[in-house]
């Protein structure tokens, strides 16, 4: 964006051709034109994205992330190792009971959950959760219902998540509905 000298003998921003803004304004058709995108500032360095605070969206997007993966020991990493679950599908206390629930369950789906919103701090995380699940194959005893091969199944969920000492220790969860799929 060329700056040039107004008549009034101040320097400004002249707005790119086809602008209907004009300074002081700023234009949003510089930010979607077709120059390289600058550099986020300040940069982060290598590795930055552990430097995430507990309970951020960036910390629970990397648990979502080994969750998704089915990286079991890195998302088991999150929680304590007394951690009490009570979920829809199951009430469970600790890690191992935890991870074992999971190993089971990903056997027979595959199991996606997208976080919708996040609010909270470095003590409590309330999240709303997406979460597909796609059988693999029949399963008639499955703890949400019986699913066919291939069926998909979506919901919206409510988590809350009690963090000490950068480890979940309680995780509460609840249905908020079922979506078409």
């Amino acid at each position: 964006m060329p700056w040039r000298r107004s008549s009034r003998s101040s320097w400004r921003l002249a707005s790119r051709p086809g602008c209907r803004w004009r300074w002081p304004v700023w234009c949003w058709c510089w930010a979607a034109s077709s120059r390289p995108a600058r550099p986020s500032w300040p940069p982060r360095p290598a590795g930055s994205e552990a430097m995430d605070p507990v309970g951020s969206r960036g910390w629970f997007a990397r648990y979502l992330s080994a969750f998704n993966a089915r990286d079991y020991e890195a998302f088991g990493a999150y929680y304590h190792p007394e951690v009490d679950f009570r979920g829809q599908a199951a009430t469970l206390a600790g890690r191992a009971a935890i991870m074992d629930f999971y190993r089971r369950i990903h056997e027979q789906v595959v199991e996606t959950v997208e976080a919708r919103s996040l609010v909270g701090n470095s003590e409590l995380l309330a999240v709303e959760l997406v979460t597909t699940l796609v059988s693999k194959g029949d399963w008639p005893d499955f703890p949400g219902g019986a699913m066919r091969e291939g069926q998909r199944r979506q919901s919206v969920n409510f988590a809350f998540y009690d963090i000490r000492d950068g480890l979940f220790v309680r995780i509460r969860t609840a249905n908020f509905r079922r979506m078409a799929g």
